[in-house]
């Protein structure tokens, strides 16, 4: 089976960095994307993607981006199923990323 995603867009909040117990590095993002046409009233819509970020990667993003910056991700869809206090079974998914490119300088704002 073949699991790869690559994603252009914008962070939408402040990336956040986390560490797990036994010390490894992980920071969480969402990524504003444009569609790329326009609804029914002209507005470009958008869709948001979590991305997690894994040891160097993650602190190269905590260090390099903030709110609204442009990043470039390389990476694969993973799905993860929890339940909720009321035992609603709650299925997200996210990208986990793999490679990571700053794109800032490359397009004009």
């Amino acid at each position: 089976m073949f699991n790869e995603v690559v994603l252009l867009g914008k962070l939408v909040n402040e990336p956040v960095l986390k560490e797990t117990s036994s010390g490894t590095k992980l920071a969480t993002a969402v990524l504003e994307i444009e569609k790329g046409f326009k609804n029914g009233i002209g507005v470009v819509e958008s869709d948001y993607v979590s991305v997690v970020l894994w040891r160097g990667i993650a602190e190269a993003l905590i260090d390099c981006s903030s709110k609204g910056s442009i990043i470039g991700v390389k990476g694969r869809l993973q799905s993860r199923t929890y339940e909720t206090s009321e035992l609603q079974r709650i299925t997200t998914m996210e990208v986990v990323a793999e490679k990571l490119n700053f794109l800032d300088k490359y397009i004009k704002k």
